[in-house]
């Protein structure tokens, strides 16, 4: 069990570290201009990940509302990253191995639907004239 303790940690630490190196990387590359979606410029139509760097800019900021119309999958990734760490922290705390064995990860196909979905409602909306971000029309809701 301490291994798995050890494991967490160092996991844990590499998605912080992670996240934050993308932050930094992202807001000096959009500085210049140089981040474009390939989807978003041939196709004019918003790919299920369009938005997610502005969603994990207003996420940080606490600005829970723009973060959803941006891209739901940050905070709702952010919460199901939230939910399996707590359910592994209190196995560890409570010596439960068997949690390990038998983990189900079943809200991950459930984010990937609600990921397309998403996508195309924003596009279907996109058709009807309203751009929740921007970046098609020129006039975005936030």
């Amino acid at each position: 069990m301490q291994k798995r303790k050890k494991n967490l940690i160092i996991a844990n630490a590499c998605v912080v570290f992670c996240t934050l190196a993308f932050v930094l990387v992202s807001y000096i590359i959009s500085k210049h201009n140089l981040m474009q979606c390939r989807f978003l410029s041939t196709f004019h139509l918003y790919c299920p990940g369009c938005g997610g760097t502005r969603a994990l800019y207003a996420l940080l900021r606490l600005d829970i509302i723009a973060s959803i119309i941006y891209n739901p999958m940050v905070l709702l990734g952010g919460l199901v990253y939230i939910y399996y760490n707590v359910r592994a922290i209190i196995a560890i705390k409570n010596n439960n191995e068997e949690y390990f064995i038998k983990q189900k990860y079943m809200l991950l196909p459930i984010l990937a639907v609600i990921l397309i979905v998403y996508s195309i409602i924003r596009n279907i909306l996109l058709f009807n004239g309203i751009d929740l971000i921007g970046d098609v029309l020129g006039k975005g809701v936030i």
